[in-house]
């Protein structure tokens, strides 16, 4: 009996003391902070290189490394591949514009506009007969690192949970180089002046042609540059370009990023009329990190 009461109050003291102690604790934290227990990730591939992105150019990468003999899995962040075509509707060429590779040619053979589902489909179909794995709806979390501090895989989230995939090459085909940053990459400095975006809207075509796409230019002040920041510049460029009569509208905003990822070779050092030298896609400070995106 004696004990059972002595229980009963160091219960109660005990609780009171860790509901003080968490109350403490939080506000010291200012609740901006959480505690992640530890666990374990499956690694679910294992592969020469991992391609994040599923642009044009993350898939041109995966399909030149498959061709060398490389194997590849490439991740994409969304539920279909071409994002930078299709979700920004820039889908139009110029006239005098050379096509050079087969994607191209596929993607608007000799017209000199495609479609959503056309881009979709090439780069699909591209992938698959490269024997190019990919995944859809997916999102790198975190970098995996080697005990000498070289990037050696990344973590990524979709519907099935977290996974691993680890890689001995990493190329960033996003379309603000987000893993470059995330693996602390050095960037341009952003002087914080404007930046201009890019949004289409289209109408339907006179008489049975083809879509009309009309290119409005906005430039609009950023508070920074986080991902809420762009996510902001969206709706008010939305706002600013909605007109009656459209039938669809871009998606995502196309933009030329002011703090560009630095490489070991700067743009200044760039020679179109001579061999590209590999180095102006390695951001500085890295040996197996790659970049293929703006």
């Amino acid at each position: 009996m004696q004990f059972n009461i002595i229980y009963f109050f160091a219960t109660v003291f005990l609780n009171i003391y860790l509901s003080k102690y968490q109350e403490i604790r939080a506000n010291n934290l200012l609740q901006e902070i959480v505690f992640q227990s530890e666990r374990e990730i499956p690694i679910v591939k294992s592969v020469d290189i991992v391609v994040i992105g599923g642009t044009v150019s993350a898939v041109s990468a995966a399909i030149s490394a498959a061709e060398s003999g490389a194997k590849v899995f490439l991740v994409a962040p969304r539920l279909y591949l071409g994002e930078d075509m299709c979700a920004t509707l820039r889908l139009e060429i110029d006239k005098n514009r050379k096509l050079n590779t087969i994607l191209e040619k596929q993607i608007f053979g000799n017209e000199l506009q495609t479609t959503p589902l056309k881009v979709k489909a090439i780069l699909s179909k591209a992938l698959r007969e490269a024997d190019v794995e990919f995944v859809f709806g997916s999102y790198v979390t975190d970098m995996l690192w080697d005990n000498s501090e070289v990037p050696s895989g990344v973590v990524i989230a979709n519907r099935a949970g977290r996974q691993a995939i680890v890689a001995k090459t990493i190329i960033d085909a996003t379309d603000r180089a987000w893993i470059c940053r995330m693996a602390g990459a050095e960037a341009k400095f952003w002087d914080g002046s404007e930046i201009e975006f890019q949004r289409i809207v289209v109408f339907t075509g006179q008489n049975g042609d083809k879509p009309n796409y009309i290119t409005h230019k906005i430039k609009i002040s950023m508070a920074n540059l986080h991902f809420s920041a762009f996510a902001l510049a969206e709706q008010i460029a939305r706002e600013k370009t909605y007109t009656d009569g459209q039938v669809r509208a871009s998606e995502s905003l196309f933009h030329i990023p002011p703090d560009p990822i630095i490489c070991k070779n700067n743009s200044q050092d760039w020679n179109k009329d001579s061999e590209i030298d590999i180095d102006h896609f390695r951001p500085k400070g890295f040996k197996n990190l790659w970049l293929c995106s703006n």
